[in-house]
């Protein structure tokens, strides 16, 4: 098997050009502690109701029957269910930055080549973790279809202090006469590379019919790396010629 990023393999063509419904995802449910607390339980089973189903189409009941737990509890510890789709995002994201760090544990003394590939990594590989780290991916894409205004304040205090940590990892890569422009296009370009499998499993009405292997996923993270590793040092050589220029 081989990820197809031209969606020519796994689909079943009678479905996949008519389907129209929400996107339902496949992931088994998580397992419950019923000695830990009740938010935290409310919490682990709001992740996956709401990843499963998305925000419009969870329910409280659902959620309350998978943690084990009642009405009144949601309504006490979160008010309502606005507030607990906001604080499960939260949660979700808290989740996958424990078991793949944003900067792979790494210092910000080490060279920015392997913290640009700590950051890939950190990106790509919830994209295929069959757990609870898989949780955001499925919440963002449930937000790119379905959006809920509810994504905004995370995206202030949990992506804008990574977004200007990843650029500034950019800058010293590209070099000191980088433009604004030079770092938001490199920035653009692997993101989006990052991005792909999410957007072709999730955005996309086919999902693939099976889970790439461990190999498959290293990778495309390896190319990811060494790709955008040469765009920028080919970008870096521009940057300098053009500077040459003025």
């Amino acid at each position: 098997m081989r990820l197809d990023p031209y969606q020519t393999d796994h689909t079943d063509n009678s479905k996949s050009a008519c389907s129209t419904g929400p996107i339902k995802f496949d992931r088994p449910e998580p397992e419950i502690n019923t000695d830990s607390p009740t938010k935290d339980r409310l919490l682990l089973a709001a992740c996956h109701i709401f990843s499963k189903n998305g925000y419009h189409e969870a329910t409280i009941s659902e959620i309350c029957q998978l943690a084990q737990a009642n009405i009144a509890a949601v309504n006490y510890h979160f008010r309502d269910k606005q507030t607990l789709y906001v604080q499960t995002i939260r949660h979700a994201f808290d989740i996958t930055a424990k078991k793949y760090h944003p900067n792979g544990n790494l210092p910000d003394s080490a060279p920015p080549e392997d913290r640009l590939a700590a950051r890939i990594n950190a990106i790509v590989r919830p994209s295929f973790d069959p757990g609870p780290a898989g949780y955001i991916k499925e919440l963002f894409a449930w937000e790119m279809g379905y959006p809920t205004g509810l994504f905004g304040q995370f995206i202030k205090e949990g992506i804008e202090p990574l977004k200007k940590q990843f650029h500034k990892m950019l800058r010293e890569l590209l070099g000191p006469n980088a433009t604004d422009d030079d770092v938001h296009f490199c920035a653009f370009s692997i993101i989006s590379q990052c991005h792909s499998p999410l957007l072709r499993m999730h955005v996309r009405k086919t999902l693939i019919k099976y889970q790439p292997s461990v190999a498959e996923v290293e990778a495309l993270i390896d190319h990811i790396v060494s790709f955008s590793l040469a765009g920028i040092a080919s970008r870096r050589k521009l940057i300098e010629e053009r500077q040459i220029d003025n």
